[in-house]
């Protein structure tokens, strides 16, 4: 009898773990299902050089190409460099890819993990997707003070991580061309894209805005209307609504575009009715507005076989106060009446296989125009030239040179106030020139 007790334990236990084996089985088969990897689809919603505010879409057609859902894809992209440069003006390098003052004297160098981005696209439903991407950017984080004796760019406080764009999504393309998307985002004004392979032009360090909004968008065949209201008060890049605590700032965009047998063109325009170039002496980020200054664009795009065209113009409507120079500051000599504030580029690429592996060279020049002729910090210019090569389509590797002209950093270019009054010298010195070489990899997952 014991004998038989024993036997039907042991069969119980055999049976209980098979089914519990088929269960996890049937279990792991529902999650490989449910969370997925899609390298190319990873490289291209966290590129951060081609079509940025145009992003939602490119989450629209992916879900149009996997129906199935619920469905969670996990994304993830590093970026790292090494750069060698050389000014002719001591402490002053106007490289947009870098803090100017991480480095001292006339020449720096650098290895560098420049970015690190993790994104969760969530296909909730047919219709309902939620975006959230994080990132890790040493490079251009900014640290409150850097004590003497450390690291400037491995100190503490340039570790964050930060949420960098989140939002829920609503589109039904097979039903209608609207779609529509609230949280944080790079609101749609400009095209915001450069042809280069790693160094983000002037146009869109000067006017691309990454703001709380809500997004309203009609895409079809030949057209993409959006309309978007932005959280009022300084945001998080160049929006800035006069009031701090209300929504009272809003961004209008259209492109026309068309596809013909060996290319792609379209033309497109913006408009953002308050932007941060809106504040008094001296600039300083995250500064409320005294009055509203809004700015237009117009940008272009065209694609003949291998070779492609972009440009891009920008202005703000009105002078922006704080490009007036103060008359006690000693380096100026003299008053200098205040500025509109306007940036363009201008860029071309023209892609070839090499061992069959896709690759470009392009070139590019870009200018931010903050003060009147001859002022200190009357321009910031960058020339870049570079050559890039995808070694799989979601890894792609990299040599650039940049030269830049002027020295004018948005934050205080037209001096300091360290106290109410007292007025410091400008940073700012127009006749600073720059060369930089970086090569570096690209690799998303």
């Amino acid at each position: 009898m014991k004998k038989i007790s024993t036997f039907f334990l042991a069969s119980s236990l055999l049976v209980s773990q098979s089914a519990l084996a088929g269960h996890y089985d049937k279990m792991k088969k529902q999650a490989e299902q449910f969370v997925t990897f899609d390298p190319e689809y990873s490289y291209q919603i966290l590129d951060q050089n081609s079509n940025v505010p145009y992003k939602p879409l490119l989450i629209i057609e992916h879900k149009q190409k996997n129906p199935k859902t619920p469905k969670l894809i996990l994304s993830g992209q590093a970026r790292a460099n090494v750069f060698a440069m050389r000014t002719n003006r001591t402490d002053k390098f106007p490289w947009m890819m870098s803090f100017p003052d991480d480095f001292s004297g006339k020449s720096g160098s650098a290895i560098a993990l420049h970015n690190v981005d993790l994104a969760l696209t969530g296909h909730i439903s047919k219709d309902w997707t939620m975006y959230a991407q994080t990132q890790w950017n040493p490079s251009r984080t900014f640290s409150q003070s850097t004590p003497v004796g450390f690291g400037k760019t491995s100190v503490s406080s340039r570790q964050n991580i930060s949420i960098r764009r989140a939002y829920v999504l609503y589109a039904d393309p097979d039903k209608h061309n609207f779609y529509g998307y609230i949280g944080k985002m790079t609101v749609p004004f400009t095209n915001s894209q450069t042809l280069n392979p790693f160094s983000i032009n002037l146009h869109s360090h000067a006017f691309e805005p990454l703001a709380n909004a809500i997004a309203v968008g009609y895409n079809h065949e030949n057209v993409i209307l959006t309309g978007s209201v932005l959280q009022g008060g300084p945001q998080f890049r160049v929006a800035s609504g006069k009031k701090d605590g209300r929504i009272d700032n809003f961004a209008i965009s259209g492109k026309l575009k068309t596809k013909y047998s060996d290319g792609y063109a379209s033309l497109g325009g913006g408009y953002l009715h308050s932007t941060e170039f809106c504040t008094s002496f001296p600039s300083i980020h995250f500064k409320l507005c005294e009055r509203r200054n809004p700015a237009f664009n117009i940008n272009a795009y065209g694609s003949y076989k291998d070779f492609e065209l972009y440009g891009e113009f920008s202005q703000t409507t009105k002078e922006w106060p704080a490009t007036a120079g103060s008359p006690s500051n000693a380096a100026i000599g003299q008053f200098i009446p205040a500025s509109k504030v306007s940036a363009f580029v201008v860029e071309g690429r023209y892609n070839f296989d090499v061992w069959k592996k896709k690759t470009a060279i392009s070139a590019g020049f870009s200018q931010i125009k903050l003060g009147k002729s001859k002022s200190p910090w009357e321009f910031n210019r960058q020339l870049t030239v570079g050559l890039s090569s995808f070694l799989l389509k979601n890894v792609k590797v990299f040599l650039e040179y940049n030269h830049l002209q002027g020295f004018a950093p948005l934050n205080e270019f037209s001096g300091t106030e360290k106290t109410v009054g007292n007025v410091g010298p400008s940073p700012s010195d127009r006749s600073t020139r720059s060369n930089v070489i970086t090569a570096g990899i690209t690799a998303a997952l």
